[in-house]
């Protein structure tokens, strides 16, 4: 599962309804790094989705024409039935991203919380006085 893509796919897609709910399965099967892409079935992909199989083909065609998707499609057999095809997620992020985890905006102001080691949640119950 890559975080990242999601994450990426979350902030930055163009995309609404079954393409993007298509689109945030396949970012699930993400590698870590991306290079070796992710290969989710139709009908996983469908399970995710809550549609129909066709409703997924028709989605992944409508991400592939605006770029978001590249798809290396597999014909024919593997040993183990029907290969899948393999899915790379092409959403680049704007200028103005900071491009990690949280796909921040450089002007976002969002505090940074502090970890404490010495924290009781007692103290917020009143427990403690």
């Amino acid at each position: 599962m890559s975080a990242k893509s999601v994450a990426s796919v979350l902030h930055h897609s163009s995309h609404s309804g079954t393409a993007r709910l298509v689109l945030i399965g396949i970012a699930w099967h993400m590698s870590e790094t991306g290079h070796a892409g992710a290969w989710p079935s139709i009908k996983r992909l469908a399970v995710y989705s809550g549609v129909s199989e066709r409703q997924v083909i028709r989605a992944l065609a409508a991400l592939e024409e605006s770029g978001e998707l590249d798809v290396d499609r597999h014909k024919g057999e593997s040993y183990g039935g029907h290969r899948t095809n393999r899915y790379w997620i092409n959403i680049p992020c704007p200028s103005d991203c900071e491009g990690g985890m949280y796909h921040r905006n450089f002007g976002d102001n969002v505090p940074m919380f502090e970890v404490v080691d010495n924290f009781d949640t007692r103290d917020i119950q009143g427990q403690i006085r």
